[in-house]
Order: C-alpha cells, then structure tokens, then sequence
C-alpha cells in the first residue's frame, strides 16, 4: 500500500518534498463550507472545472488554455500553466503565470491585454515551483500512522485566487457508499512523497457532515 500512495502523491510535487514547509495543523474538524452552491455564494470554482478551460484576451481571440494549476505550498497563490501556440495540439508549450491575473467566467477564461505573441515569448513552466492541482486530485491522504483515510476528489478555488479548501471522498467500499467532505486545505502535508492529514482517521471524517456540489 506504501508503494502506491507514495507513487500517487510524489508525482504531484514539482520541488523535492524537502522544500515543501509542513502547514500548521487545527485541533477541529468543523467546517462552514457545506451543502452550499460555490459559484452562487462568491465562494469559488472547483478545480476541476477550471481545468481545461480556453483563455481568451479582452477581444475574445484565443491565446491558450488551461492545462494545471501550481499551487505555492508556502504562499497558497496559484499559478495557471498554460498551453500556447503550436497547431491542433502540436508543437504548444506550456508556461506558468499568475492565476491573479486571470478572469474565471461561466465557460471561458479571460486574460486581458494577453496576445498570443507575448505568451510564446514567455519562458517554460518548467522554473515554476509548487504542487500541481492535477496531480493532487485524485491523491490518496494518510494520517500520522500510515493509514489510508481519503482520497482527493477535487480542490476549492476561491475569488481570492487561492485553495482554501480539499473536498475528500471518504468511506465506502468499492466505490459504494462513499460521501465527499471537506477539510481546509492547510491542514495536508507533503511527506516522503505521501499526502498526509495528520490527526484524522476514517471515523473522523465519515462523521463530518456530507458536501454536495450543487453547481
């Protein structure tokens, strides 16, 4: 089991785990953020519906698309990684730049002023240094003694531009019965290449009450 959960969270670090600074861990499990609607409350975007998304500038010309958010583990800003230029998927490259400066709409993002131009001239993602969201979706958590307690379904992106929240799948067996909860994101750590929710176990977590997307 070691193996597999250290193959699945290792490969969502862009810097050696060394660099990673642990994250203050919370004495409680209660959260706020329950069966609410995040776009309709200004709480945010899941991840998940971020990725992928075409990036138009302000004349709505396309310039790129969202392939991976980096997220700063010291910080929690984000950056977007794009893909720019090439011809029907051939040849793009990928670069980082703020996630600040982008506008989340219902289907598109808006980077204005961006040209086509000045994005290929940008430098490759590959200076850029954090976690990607692509990698951690989907990433088993362990607590302090190893044991599996969830898995990532999908990270909460707020209109401040940060990952404030980790909505888990926990319980269940063989993908029945299992209900999605959330925890701040804060309280994972990056360890040996395992994501690692320190204080929790199954029991914890399946007591929290159940999140619904409702977008």
């Amino acid at each position: 089991m070691s193996d597999q959960l250290s193959s699945s969270a290792e490969s969502a670090i862009v810097t050696p785990s060394s660099k990673i600074a642990a994250q203050p861990i919370g004495a409680t499990l209660s959260i706020s953020l329950l069966e609410v609607d995040l776009l309709a409350n200004n709480i945010g975007f899941p991840a998940s519906a971020i990725l992928g998304r075409t990036v138009v500038n302000d004349a709505e010309v396309t310039v790129g698309k969202i392939e991976d958010l980096i997220i700063d583990p010291n910080e929690n800003v984000l950056l977007a990684v794009l893909s720019v230029g090439g011809f029907l998927g051939m040849g793009a490259k990928h670069i980082a730049v703020s996630f600040a400066g982008l506008e989340i709409g219902d289907t598109q993002a808006v980077y204005p002023n961006a040209t086509r131009e000045a994005l290929e001239g940008l430098p490759d993602e590959s200076g850029a240094t954090g976690i990607r969201a692509t990698k951690v979706i989907g990433a088993t958590v362990v607590n302090q003694d190893g044991e599996t307690v969830g898995t990532i379904d999908d990270l909460i992106v707020t209109p401040a531009r940060n990952v404030a929240h980790a909505v888990l799948s926990v319980g269940g067996f063989l993908g029945i019965g299992k209900k999605h909860v959330v925890i701040p994101y804060h309280v994972l750590e990056t360890h040996d290449g395992q994501l690692v929710f320190r204080d929790a176990t199954r029991d914890s977590l399946k007591e929290l009450p159940e999140f619904k997307y409702l977008n």
